[in-house]
């Protein structure tokens, strides 16, 4: 069983915006979430078995990959957008990890982008859904765990 609050998982996001694009990350109501969706999903194998799952929209990850990369957001391209949603599931994945039990490790990230699909994590229950405000929309982490004999999907 997860024993991370949504709380811990909260400011791990709040600090990796804050530190690495410079801008807020507000709650907002659970849920919230774009028609068009840029996702990431990063496992976490070991002692504790899950998975986090990242939402935004394209718009949101295109701002992320402008301040990441440093460049116009007219020269942002897909590779940019796909990298700087890895990398943000790596990073509050990663952050997630050190709060678990040992030994945990990361898998590689992926990452999903386009209309009326579903990123799903068979055997496991979404057990925090985190929604937060940015100031070109919205983010939302979802922390899945395996272990409940369920299968959860995200839609989107």
């Amino acid at each position: 069983m997860l024993d991370v609050s949504s709380e811990d998982i909260a400011s791990i996001v709040r600090m990796v915006f804050e530190t690495v694009f410079a801008m807020p990350a507000s709650d907002t109501e659970p849920g919230k979430l774009p028609t068009s969706v840029a996702s990431s999903l990063i496992g976490i194998a070991g002692k504790w078995d899950g998975a986090v799952i990242l939402d935004c929209s394209p718009g949101v990850a295109r701002e992320l990959a402008t301040i990441m990369f440093g460049v116009p957001e007219a020269e942002v391209d897909r590779s940019h957008i796909e990298d700087t949603m890895g990398e943000l599931a790596n990073m509050i994945g990663g952050n997630l990890k050190a709060l678990l039990a040992p030994p945990c490790t990361l898998s590689l990230p992926t990452v999903v982008e386009g209309h009326d699909y579903r990123v799903r994590v068979p055997g496991a229950t979404v057990v925090r859904d985190l929604s937060f405000e940015l100031p070109r929309g919205f983010l939302r982490v979802l922390v899945a765990e395996r272990g409940s004999g369920r299968t959860t999907g995200v839609a989107a």
